[in-house]
């Protein structure tokens, strides 16, 4: 299964489908063009979804924030998440996805249960996101 099926059957699991933002115009996300096919592939996968929408509303409902963030999902060329001070902005590098992913099933096994490694999946994602926020 490519890359992009693992991406749609993660997000899926999670029930992390279209939303509206409660947050309105306090949260911005944002996808800077990627070169990559499989970058821009996560990228139209998780702004049809609202994927990072759904993580980062998740996270500012836990957490009374001094300032407004900006979330970026971008291609970095490594699997990262960082804070960028300059921009207030945590960017997720999106070559983290199949990087997770990838060792989930090296770890687990090529026939682990689906619904296991994808929840993981999920989880390892959220929780790079949540580490830069503080």
């Amino acid at each position: 299964m490519t890359c992009r099926g693992w991406l749609a059957s993660v997000l899926a699991c999670c029930a992390l489908a279209p939303i509206e933002s409660a947050f309105g115009a306090d949260l911005q996300v944002q996808y800077p063009p990627a070169r990559s096919q499989v970058i821009r592939e996560i990228q139209q996968d998780w702004e049809r979804s609202k994927a990072l929408e759904a993580i980062a509303e998740g996270l500012l409902g836990r957490f009374d924030l001094p300032e407004r963030l900006t979330f970026l999902g971008v291609e970095c060329g490594q699997p990262n998440a960082f804070y960028q001070p300059a921009r207030k902005a945590i960017v997720v590098c999106l070559d983290l996805v199949p990087s997770i992913v990838d060792g989930l099933r090296r770890e687990q096994g090529r026939n682990a249960d689906r619904a296991t490694v994808q929840t993981m999946a999920v989880g390892a994602i959220a929780f790079a996101v949540a580490h830069e926020v503080g």
